[in-house]
């Protein structure tokens, strides 16, 4: 059976800074040649190469890592990528004194959503700058994912702790909220004891060699149906071997199709509620 499949954690660069995003973030000379033989991190290259596994169309998440970046990459976003097939979101650098203002442009440009890191970005989750960010994206009704896991090469820091982002969501009744990697990456404990089952939504990216079957299908069958999004996190992982571990999961089909498809359509707004 080939089953539609919308990526909801995706991310592309314009030509010019694709070979230097794959330097940049994949190490590993043979995961590098990977990517460039697959997605080669652009727009109109990964557009293919998820069209040819089975996806109707993705999301793009961007990440401003400097205050001045990020007017650039949301005019980017908005205006370059094909919007038949991608859904671009929006960033923000929490500490830019515009910050706010930007956000509303965001709106504006008619981007449904904002992508955080706190690790790429610098910022603390517990700090009021954070809280002000998500105040003002639940008053705008956008949709906002935030990276939550541990540390690349540093075992045991997690700069963005699912503990902070919760008491947060709490606070803020409403919020939108994805929380990427199952909860917290490479953290399942974690994930378990502060995410999952919880009134968010979670999304699959960036878990492959590290999460076990075992692991992902406890997860998956403790957490709300509606509120599991397939991700794949290309060019950092494959999108293929992504598809095909959840593909190969104990769970029922139809659970399959929600998290493959039919929940990214629903909280972007694509299907009727």
């Amino acid at each position: 059976m080939k089953r539609t499949i919308f990526d909801f954690h995706a991310h592309v660069f314009s030509d010019e800074l694709a070979e230097r995003a794959l330097c940049s973030l994949l190490k590993d000379p043979g995961e590098r040649e990977r990517a460039r033989t697959t997605c080669g991190a652009r727009a109109d290259m990964t557009q293919s190469y998820l069209r040819s596994l089975g996806c109707v169309g993705a999301c793009a998440m961007n990440i401003a890592t400097k205050a001045g970046q990020q007017t650039v990459i949301n005019d980017w976003a908005a205006h370059t990528l094909n919007r038949d097939f991608y859904t671009p979101f929006g960033t923000v650098y929490v500490n830019a004194p515009d910050c706010i203002e930007e956000l509303r442009r965001v709106k504006a440009l008619g981007l449904p959503g904002i992508k955080l890191h706190p690790s790429y970005q610098h910022f603390d989750m517990r700090e009021d700058a954070f809280f002000r960010v998500c105040e003002e994206i639940r008053a705008l009704d956008l949709l906002l994912l935030v990276h939550c896991g541990e540390e690349r090469g540093r075992p045991g820091v997690i700069p963005g702790h699912p503990r902070d982002l919760m008491e947060v969501a709490r606070a803020l009744p409403g919020l939108k909220l994805v929380i990427a990697h199952f909860g917290c990456q490479r953290r399942w404990d974690i994930a378990q004891e502060y995410v999952i089952g919880q009134p968010v939504y979670i999304d699959t990216s960036h878990t492959l060699g590290m999460l076990s079957k075992k692991t992902a299908e406890q997860m998956i069958l403790a957490h709300d149906p509606d509120k599991i999004l397939y991700g794949s996190d290309t060019p950092l992982l494959d999108a293929g071997q992504m598809i095909q571990f959840i593909e190969s999961l104990s769970i029922p089909e139809p659970l399959k199709d929600k998290i493959f498809y039919h929940n990214a359509m629903r909280l972007l707004g694509k299907l009727d509620k």
